[in-house]
């Protein structure tokens, strides 16, 4: 196995499973601790309910002689996996635990090009080439789990540039992937949702339903795996033919919104995916589809009596609700620094959590923000010094001077 080196510190790797491990004291002494050995078990012990197996292990390995790298007196040594270390990197406050991170994302990324080939084959798999928009869309699969070109993805959302998709993911979803005679940047299924999810709804919709189009007719799928204690795979079939089925009875304009409502009301209703509803209540989750009302539908809003037009209070209501969410996110935007400084994996979702925040505030503010804020002022909850409109232009700010 490749020998890895970070500075002076070259580490003696423990191959697991073909993935290098690398020892607790040697981490220590890379990340710039006086006293390796003992600041890096006391940082371990201090955040130990935040490791898995997976990324941390006792093993019984040889002493090694730090002077001569000698084999000594076998002991019971922790060592740790590339995702451990990089979370031991997270965790560190030490000047060069920084630059450290990235040493180990690099190696990840190394291992992940390696490795990107399928198993038994000194080659690439040949990549799926779709066109969206009548640009390339590429597709790279790999076993049953599918890549997707992040270029490819960046030019579908209508954005500029890739970091605003990749700075919201984690290592494991991001990598780079041999398509052609290029080594390209790919996301994989997990990465793209949450790209869709930071993308404006305008062109998000349009591409995640041009995508499970897609994949269905060009990519070979399997039958709906069914999860223990979710629907059946037959079941979830059905379900997903009755969402298409409502949806292409309506205006093409009107689609994207519809699946949304459709698989929203599912999640609300049950409080999980579709797939994870209990089989004993498919006929209440085809009865809920069935039944909700979509925008689009010959049936007209006045004529409806379902009870779901909001009223001027409800209007007002909302809109004190996005003002304080906006408030939120101001703050959350000053405080970034602050908690970035602190490398604690609990805040780390937060920007992203406020970025999402910010994205369902546009789109309200782009649906209502008229009737919103006039309901505000009759209801005498509106505040003037709260710009809504700023959740989609960020070229104006969120708090209104004077």
């Amino acid at each position: 196995m490749q020998a890895l080196t970070f500075r002076n510190t070259q580490f003696d790797i423990t191959d697991r499973n073909g993935q290098p491990w690398l020892r607790g004291y040697q981490v220590g002494t890379a990340l710039g601790y006086s006293d390796p050995g003992k600041k890096l078990h006391e940082l371990y012990t201090r955040h130990a309910d935040e490791f898995t197996d997976s990324m941390t292990a006792l093993v019984k390995l040889p002493e090694l002689n730090p002077q001569t790298g000698d084999a000594g007196q076998v002991r019971e040594i922790r060592i740790f996996s590339l995702r451990g270390v990089h979370l031991l990197a997270m965790l560190s406050r030490t000047k060069v635990a920084k630059e450290f991170r990235r040493w180990v994302l690099d190696v990840l990324d190394g291992l992940s090009a390696h490795n990107s080939a399928p198993i038994g084959s000194a080659t690439p798999a040949e990549p799926i080439h779709l066109t969206y928009n009548d640009r390339p869309f590429r597709i790279v699969p790999e076993g049953a789990a599918l890549w997707f070109v992040t270029a490819d993805v960046v030019h579908a959302l209508g954005m500029h540039d890739a970091y605003r998709i990749t700075r919201h993911l984690r290592f494991e979803h991001r990598s780079k992937r041999q398509v052609g005679r290029q080594m390209l940047n790919v996301i994989d299924r997990r990465g793209l949702d949450i790209a869709l999810l930071h993308a404006r709804p305008e062109h998000a919709e349009p591409l995640r339903l041009w995508l499970e189009a897609a994949l269905e007719q060009f990519v070979p799928v399997a039958a709906p795996r069914a999860l223990p204690g979710g629907l059946s795979g037959e079941q979830q079939g059905a379900l997903k033919a009755l969402v298409a089925a409502r949806i292409e009875a309506l205006p093409e304009v009107a689609r994207g919104k519809a699946a949304t409502v459709c698989w929203s009301a599912l999640k609300s209703k049950f409080g999980c995916g579709y797939m994870e509803i209990a089989p004993e209540r498919f006929s209440e989750a085809v009865s809920l589809v069935a039944h909700l009302a979509l925008e689009g539908e010959w049936l007209k809003k006045e004529e409806r009596k379902d009870g779901t037009v909001l009223t001027g209070e409800d209007m007002a209501l909302l809109y004190r609700f996005c003002a304080d969410a906006m408030d939120l996110v101001q703050i959350g935007e000053r405080l970034r620094p602050a908690l970035e400084g602190l490398h604690s994996i609990v805040l780390a979702n937060v920007p992203a959590d406020l970025e999402s925040c910010r994205t369902v505030i546009g789109h309200l503010y782009r649906r209502f923000g008229q009737r919103m804020e006039e309901e505000a002022r009759k209801y005498n909850v509106y505040i003037d010094w709260i710009n809504l409109a700023a959740a989609e232009d960020r070229s104006q700010p969120i708090h209104r001077m004077g």
